[in-house]
Order: C-alpha cells, then sequence, then structure tokens
C-alpha cells in the first residue's frame, strides 16, 4: 500500500469509520494528499496486497452502485450497519446495492477453446467442381475435400 493510499485509508477510517476508494469522491474529500484527481486516480488502483492491508486494518470491503457518479463504487469500512446513511451525510454520496466482499479483484473467465470456423460449405463448393483428369494440385484438393466430406458422413 503506498503511503498516500495508507494515509487516506488509515485516516478516513478513524475518523468516519469507511473509506471510498473513488478518485473523484477520495479526492473531493481529502484535497490535502493529492495534487490533482488524476494523482488520485494513480494511487488508488488497489491491488491484492492493499485489500490485506485494509483487512488487517479491521475493515470489511463492500461494493456498491453510485447513482451520483453511475460507477460501481468499492470501499471498506469497520461496520456494515447504515452505512448507506453514514456515507451519505458524511461523503454526499448516494449508494444502493451494498454488499461486503471477499475481494475486489475480477476473476477473469477461464480460457475457452477457440472455436474452429465451420468449412462444410466452403467443402461442398470445392467437391462439386468438376475433377481434371490430369494430376495437378486443384484435383488433389478436390479429392481432398470430397474425402473430408465423407469422413464427415455429408457425401457418400
Amino acid at each position: 500500500m503506498n503511503s498516500k493510499l495508507k494515509r487516506y485509508a488509515t485516516e478516513q477510517l478513524a475518523s468516519t469509520g469507511f473509506v471510498l476508494l473513488h478518485y473523484q469522491t477520495a479526492f473531493k474529500l481529502r484535497p490535502d494528499i493529492w495534487a490533482t484527481p488524476t494523482n488520485c486516480m494513480c494511487d488508488l488502483n488497489i491491488g491484492k496486497e492493499d485489500e490485506l492491508a485494509l483487512h488487517r486494518l479491521g475493515a470489511v470491503l463492500f461494493k456498491a452502485s453510485s447513482s451520483g457518479q453511475n460507477a460501481t463504487m468499492c470501499g471498506a469500512t469497520r461496520s456494515m450497519i447504515d452505512l448507506e446513511k453514514r456515507i451519505e451525510l458524511i461523503a454526499g454520496v448516494t449508494l444502493a446495492n451494498v454488499v461486503s466482499v471477499d475481494t475486489f479483484q475480477i476473476v477473469a473467465p477461464k480460457a475457452m477453446a477457440p472455436v474452429k470456423p465451420d468449412d462444410t460449405t466452403e467443402l461442398q463448393a470445392i467437391a462439386e467442381m468438376e475433377l481434371p483428369v490430369h494430376d495437378c494440385a486443384q484435383r488433389k484438393r478436390i479429392l481432398r475435400a470430397r474425402q473430408t466430406l465423407a469422413e464427415r458422413g455429408l457425401i457418400n
């Protein structure tokens, strides 16, 4: 946890009982820590180590939807009791659907096997071509397409 994030989190948890980890809200609440909202945004890039540090401070992680900023807002709190009301009174942010979470990290879905395009129509078009009498690449291509379609049970 970087020093500015640690200062923000510990001081907010000590004074209000919660910390909002959204850069616009954090900058509005504590302009003494960051020079610009962009600096705040860079410092609030929360990683797994930062989440563990928040847990060590005795905080519970939460996520909520913010109606004013049309975003999902993450944060930490000492108590979930009347959290929406406390945040609205102190920070002026209206939250909905507040739920406690174990992690803010987005779990990447398992990679799916690439889907092979269906080449049946292309093979059928090649197989329907007139077979050249002489031995050439085109003849081999047509015979290979006919064999593939036969293996798939699409032609006799």
